[in-house]
């Protein structure tokens, strides 16, 4: 008589890809914030899922800032441009990304440690999706002792009415609250170098237009 175990049970489903299969570019524009990009960094660095890589894009800093990021070293990749506006570092930036999905964080923004993986995990289950998008809490001062502001903008309910229409009203979808994948930001063109302020409104706007976004939760 022979038996045979019993089959093994399927193995659970991650939350998250693996890190060899989600390349996430984050994308940094800066200028004169040597007292501020190396804490967003470490936020980045810090990323249960870790970033393929990280571009700076220095804007022409006169301050420490090229050193402060000779520092820190890999997986930091640093590009220097004569100043030629926010815009233009971004664009830059998305230009030089070698990420499947690209992330703008602002030198003064802080990403919280499963922000990566909470994005991938949305646009990996919704494959039609061609950005996430989450919640968002300003701050001020230094880290974990600053405290979140409660004034925030509400996120729309899901299915209550198209998210494009949501945005038009009222832009509570600020860099670094989403993320987008590189075929549908190429699609969706250069973030506009004449506008002085809103770029990333101007832009969720272009990119909400070409293709629907999931919730990332948070």
């Amino acid at each position: 008589m022979t038996s045979t175990a019993p089959p093994a049970p399927p193995a659970p489903t991650p939350a998250t890809p693996p890190a060899s299969a989600a390349r996430v570019s984050i994308i940094m524009p800066t200028h004169n914030r040597a007292h501020l990009i190396a804490e967003s960094i470490a936020s980045a660095l810090r990323q249960s899922l870790p970033p393929f890589e990280i571009i700076v894009v220095d804007d022409g800093s006169s301050d420490q800032t090229p050193a402060i990021i000779a520092e820190i070293g890999d997986p930091v990749r640093y590009l220097r441009q004569d100043k030629a506006g926010k815009s233009v570092a971004m664009n830059r930036g998305i230009a030089a990304a070698r990420g499947d999905y690209l992330l703008v964080l602002d030198d003064d923004d802080l990403l919280p440690p499963d922000a990566l993986a909470v994005h991938v995990a949305a646009l990996e289950g919704a494959p039609g999706a061609g950005f996430s998008y989450g919640r968002f809490a300003r701050f001020t001062g230094p880290g974990a002792e600053a405290g979140a502001s409660t004034d925030l903008e509400g996120l729309p309910e899901p299915g209550a009415r198209r998210l494009l229409v949501q945005l038009m009203i009222c832009c509570f979808l600020p860099n670094p609250a989403w993320m987008v994948r590189r075929d549908v930001q190429l699609v969706a063109g250069p973030y506009r170098s004449d506008l002085p302020r809103g770029q990333d409104y101007e832009m969720i706007l272009r990119i909400a237009r070409t293709a629907p976004g999931a919730f990332a939760g948070g």
